[in-house]
């Protein structure tokens, strides 16, 4: 027989309260008579149906948990008292499984995220060092090709010249043979030789004389065939000329004489050309129809025989002349006839139109035209000065008569 075992709960003897003194009684199964919401079975709470169950599939007896009141102390350490096990405590607790499964997701991709992309930096690392590793072999192979061209230059070169060394040792040994043998012979004739200022023999000089000849007629059929190298000739002509120009200014060394600059002119125009020619004969007699009578580069003189006529007509002819005389002057004249003009000197052409337009305004500006008297301006007669011209007039007619 099995036998279950309740804890009773109540207060002690002697301290319950009421007119008798006697403790109130208290069922020895607090859940006896209660009825579980979920299962539907009596004497036992919701939060034990679990346990309440399996101790009747096992056929063992069920031992409810002790009910803690208001009144009792807690005799348990904290946070090991049973959970609350009601419904609403389900549905907290689904939905914090949900909440940690996703964070669980969402930790688990970011670690995913984090693992691929150190693999992501490894791996270009790893790329770039192996493109740094092929371009540092491959400018050391440039380098070694760049080493060997180099070595077999230098080598092509000591090569050369010890063959031109050879050359002129062999030469020069033909050359000392034919000497030795020439004077061996001049030894054995014992006949005084003649020697030109080279000290060459007739024969050597006849000898020299002829390959001369040859190279010159060779040289001027190449050139009577190759007209091409006429051009290359007069192409290196010019530029040698031209690297003359290229040379920089001459300076004076030593006791040189001062350099002289000569007068720097500009080109004239065919009417200024004409102009001078015509003065220039005019000077020596030759033709006496020129306005101007003196030379040019006497510009003072020049322009006061410049005459100014009346009219548009006369107003033409000067400028005209102007003109001219501006056209047929040196840089330092026009340089001179500006400053005594007081124009800024500048192009030719603009210039001259400059000083031609002053001397017209000099000599058409109505403001240099001396005005006429006019007759309100006279000065007022006195009656004394009228008396006394009055007097000299009848003095007059007396004599007169």
């Amino acid at each position: 027989m099995t036998v279950v075992s309740y804890r009773c709960f109540g207060k002690k003897e002697g301290s319950g309260s009421g007119s008798g003194g006697q403790p109130p009684s208290y069922p020895r199964n607090p859940m006896a008579g209660r009825t579980c919401y979920k299962c539907g079975d009596p004497d036992h709470f919701a939060n034990v149906c679990k346990e309440y169950w399996e101790a009747k599939e096992s056929n063992k007896p069920f031992v409810s948990p002790p009910l803690g009141t208001g009144r009792t102390k807690r005799t348990m350490a904290p946070g090991s008292e049973r959970r609350n096990l009601s419904a609403d405590s389900y549905t907290v607790r689904s939905e914090s499984d949900e909440t940690n499964r996703l964070m669980r997701e969402y930790f688990t991709r970011k670690e995913r995220a984090r693992v691929e992309k150190i693999d992501k930096e490894k791996r270009g690392e790893a790329e770039r060092e192996a493109e740094a590793a092929r371009q540092e072999k491959a400018r050391r192979k440039l380098e070694k090709e760049a080493e060997k061209k180099r070595e077999q230059k230098e080598r092509d070169d000591q090569l050369l010249y010890l063959i031109r060394m050879e050359i002129r040792r062999e030469t020069g040994k033909k050359v000392e043979s034919e000497e030795s043998e020439t004077r061996k012979y001049d030894r054995k004739t014992r006949k005084p030789v003649k020697t030109n200022e080279r000290g060459e023999t007739i024969e050597e000089e006849k000898e020299r004389l002829r390959r001369e000849i040859a190279l010159l007629e060779a040289v001027e059929e190449e050139e009577e065939e190759d007209d091409e190298l006429q051009c290359l000739r007069r192409r290196a002509a010019g530029l040698s000329i031209h690297e003359k120009r290229k040379r920089r200014k001459e300076m004076p060394i030593g006791d040189s004489p001062p350099m002289t600059t000569p007068t720097k002119r500009t080109g004239l125009s065919t009417t200024a050309k004409l102009r001078i020619k015509e003065l220039r004969s005019a000077e020596k007699g030759k033709v006496t129809s020129s306005s101007i009578l003196e030379a040019v580069g006497k510009i003072g003189l020049s322009l006061k025989h410049v005459m100014a006529g009346c009219g548009p007509e006369g107003k033409k002819k000067f400028e005209a002349e102007c003109k001219e005389l501006y056209e047929a002057l040196t840089i330092n004249e026009m340089k001179k006839a500006c400053r005594l003009e007081k124009v800024t000197y500048g192009k030719r052409e603009l210039v001259i139109k400059r000083l031609t337009t002053r001397r017209v305004l000099k000599a058409y500006d109505p403001v240099n035209i001396p005005l006429l008297v006019s007759p309100t301006s006279n000065t007022r007669v006195t009656r004394s000065a009228k008396r006394t011209e009055q007097r000299e007039g009848k003095g007059t007619d007396d004599s007169s008569e």
